[in-house]
């Protein structure tokens, strides 16, 4: 008899990306993990681009991505 269970993906980095590319504030905030208020304190500095929708801020995560590198320090 062959066992057919099936042993679990590894999980990577793509897992853990989120599945929708548009981030709330909110959203983007505990991505970042930091405040809803230190990040529109970010924003007012015009250091992360958003995509506005009617009164809505939506972040793009590859914009998050692209601040967490610019910011790394060694």
């Amino acid at each position: 008899m062959t066992n057919q269970h099936q042993a679990s993906a590894p999980q990577n980095e793509a897992d853990l990306t989120p599945a929708s590319p548009l981030l709330s504030k909110s959203e983007a905030a505990a991505y970042l993990a930091i405040s809803t208020r230190t990040l529109e304190r970010i924003q007012q500095d015009h250091v992360i681009p958003y995509v506005q929708i009617g009164k809505r801020q939506l972040y793009l995560v590859r914009d998050l991505d692209s601040f967490i590198n610019a910011n790394r320090k060694i």
